[in-house]
């Protein structure tokens, strides 16, 4: 729907077009900022929703990010700890092996 302002001003313009004598001109260019109009409405409102929802997904997913960082918070202090970094290389050093293994068997 086009507002009431809107439609008096492209009437306005008709009406200075067609005193100048280009009555045409007028109507293409009261048509054409008519179907601007509802056609930027319904642009700018399908974006409206659609951000709307883009941005609750993205607050979800913050959330969830600090729900998992709190989660973890505990742990990081254990990663510090030298025996901890030897349990993690010793564990990822057998962990190569066996994928590289298992890839030359498979050949994926």
């Amino acid at each position: 729907m086009v507002s009431a302002r809107f439609r008096r001003h492209t009437k306005g313009l008709r009406n200075h077009f067609a005193a100048t004598g280009s009555s045409r001109r007028a109507a293409k260019w009261s048509f054409i900022l008519r179907c601007s109009a509802s056609s930027v409405a319904h642009i700018s409102g399908s974006f409206r929703r659609k951000s709307t929802a883009l941005y609750k997904k993205a607050a979800k997913f913050s959330q969830q990010n600090a729900d998992f960082a709190i989660l973890w918070s505990d742990l990081i202090a254990m990663a510090v700890t030298p025996s901890f970094q030897l349990r993690i290389a010793h564990c990822l050093k057998h962990w190569i092996l066996d994928f590289l293994s298992f890839e030359m068997v498979y050949r994926m």
